[in-house]
């Protein structure tokens, strides 16, 4: 009896919780707050990478489409929220309190804003505006970067030429700081060069 009124109490938890929680849903992604699309977002990236292990394609089309809509919200109010967050971090670097990077922020660079994620995977890389250092994060955001941003792509570069956090990769580190000097960075070039130094000792450059 007793184990029946605890399945009954949990039953109606649930619902409720799936009662409150489709409410939202209901509204359209743009009412939404920042703290709703972050959560929104984690929540359905997760429900879509168990929908495609269990091989449930039915459904992942429908939760792709709201992933989509969420990522193009996210997407859309980070131009501004990346605006004024890269502002102040420079400021904090040129000697202003350090600002802390937000969960917003963090899910506006899950969503694809590649300057965020440089800042995020920069922030990871060294540890700091209130994130703890990770390697493995900082590959992660810096990797998502590289296509569109030199700067994250000289910064890879330079972690898998110097070994900094993962594995020491003189390929991948000229792949990247290539990457960049297509971009137009103004360092790739020199990175370029310490690069084929390295795989290469005995050549002579002068």
């Amino acid at each position: 009896m007793e184990f029946l009124l605890i399945i009954i109490v949990l039953v109606v938890v649930a619902a409720l919780i799936w009662f409150f929680g489709s409410k939202s849903l209901d509204r359209p992604v743009t009412s939404w707050t920042d703290e709703e699309l972050t959560r929104r977002l984690q929540k359905y990236l997760h429900l879509l990478s168990v929908e495609m292990q269990a091989g449930a394609w039915d459904k992942t089309n429908a939760t792709k489409a709201t992933v989509d809509g969420i990522k193009k919200e996210i997407n859309s109010r980070s131009a501004f929220i990346a605006s004024a967050h890269i502002t102040a971090m420079n400021n904090a670097s040129n000697g202003s309190a350090e600002k802390s990077i937000t969960q917003a922020l963090i899910a506006a660079a899950d969503a694809g804003n590649s300057e965020l994620q440089t800042r995020v995977g920069e922030a990871y890389l060294n540890g700091t505006y209130g994130l703890a250092q990770s390697f493995e994060l900082a590959k992660h955001y810096l990797a998502g970067a590289a296509d569109k941003s030199p700067e994250a792509a000289l910064i890879l570069a330079r972690m898998y030429l110097d070994g900094n956090g993962i594995y020491k990769d003189l390929a991948i580190a000229q792949l990247y700081a290539g990457k960049a000097s297509r971009a137009g960075h103004p360092d790739a070039k020199l990175l370029l060069r310490e690069i084929d130094l390295k795989r290469n000792p005995d050549a002579n450059y002068f």
